[in-house]
């Protein structure tokens, strides 16, 4: 199995660990393949061969429901078992045929995969005959991306430095910092979320910037909304060029000795086109008590009713269901996928 080595135009930062974030739902997959689950003899290589490798492969299932059909992105993090990923139609995967009805294997990572909107099975075996453990993947929008630094420029002046929304910072020591850029005209607007493990890939640690419209290497903070170290939420908007600068977390000799990878995860969170995971299609069902209120200003955002609680992201402006208040804040419905938040009340027009 060989990983490929790219930076796609739709680039994601990718999170793995034990403990998945709670508004990951629909984004992050994981479960333990054991020898008591069912099996078959062989599994698909692609969706037109099988392995070739007869024996026993146990097998499992997620159901993922698409509400849009962007470009998609997978990644098996295989820090414990490593894993190929077979997609059906819902209902369509028959273990004494495993390439009836096969719409795609996904192994390792893929981009640019794109699947029409609908009820999915996501058959997970393990890539060696026989293999059992825990597993972990990642599938949403808008896709993976990976790439290595050898051939990356030199900042000239440094890299932004202030983590989080916001830039104000800078910073430049020792021989500089080595970077990549990359335009992306996102097609749905909504929540991303970032990740930067480099821990658990193996790969390098790097920072993250994102502007909107153009990125200056000279000047690092013209146009930049925000950074990110380790991770980060920022509400994007779809149909807007950003461009996404990724550098070395700390200097490094030039020319460089690059030779591991770095991996970036920039996905969807919030919103429709997300997968989601589970039988049930929506995960956060809007309330029947819920009412139509306008925002006409837009609103800072929390996750509790509770100044000290505010996250990264502003709600846009627009009409909002919020099914109740809490003393100086209102609780806003966002989507099926989408856990709760809050607004200040007095940024709600209230008639």
């Amino acid at each position: 199995m060989k990983r490929l080595i790219l930076l796609s135009l739709l680039v994601l930062v990718l999170f793995v660990g034990t403990v998945l974030p709670a508004f990951a739902d629909g984004v992050f997959f994981s479960g333990t393949l054991t020898d008591t689950l069912p099996s078959m003899t062989d599994r698909p290589d692609d969706c037109g061969f099988l392995s070739g490798t007869a024996g026993i492969y146990y097998y499992t299932t997620h159901t993922v429901q698409l509400t849009d059909s962007p470009f998609m992105g997978y990644f098996d993090f295989y820090n414990a078992l490593d894993i190929v990923v077979t997609v059906y139609p819902e209902g369509g995967f028959d273990p004494l045929d495993p390439l009836a009805n096969c719409v795609a294997v996904l192994d390792n990572d893929e981009t640019g995969i794109t699947l029409a909107p609908g009820s999915y099975t996501f058959v997970v075996t393990s890539y060696d005959e026989g293999a059992v453990g825990t597993y972990e993947f990642a599938f949403g929008y808008p896709g993976i991306g990976e790439s290595a630094f050898s051939e990356a420029l030199l900042l000239p002046n440094g890299r932004p430095n202030s983590d989080g929304i916001g830039c104000t910072s800078t910073i430049n020591e020792g021989a500089g910092y080595l970077y990549v850029a990359e335009a992306i005209v996102l097609d749905i607007s909504g929540l991303y979320s970032y990740y930067d493990l480099y821990d658990y890939s193996g790969g390098m640690d790097v920072w993250f910037s994102l502007y909107e419209g153009a990125f200056d290497s000279a000047n690092p903070l013209a146009n930049c909304i925000a950074n990110f170290d380790d991770e980060g939420q920022i509400y994007l908007q779809a149909g807007v060029v950003y461009t996404l600068m990724v550098a070395t977390y700390d200097s490094a000799d030039v020319p460089c000795d690059c030779e591991g990878n770095y991996f970036v995860f920039l996905f969807m969170t919030l919103g429709g086109g997300s997968a989601t995971a589970g039988v049930d299609v929506c995960l956060y069902p809007l309330p029947t008590d819920a009412l139509v209120y306008q925002i006409p200003a837009g609103a800072p955002v929390f996750y509790q009713p509770d100044l000290a609680t505010q996250l990264q992201w502003n709600l846009p402006v627009g009409t909002w269901y919020i099914t109740d208040f809490s003393g100086d804040f209102a609780h806003v419905w966002i989507a099926c996928n989408a856990q709760q938040i809050w607004v200040p009340k007095n940024a709600v027009l209230i008639p």
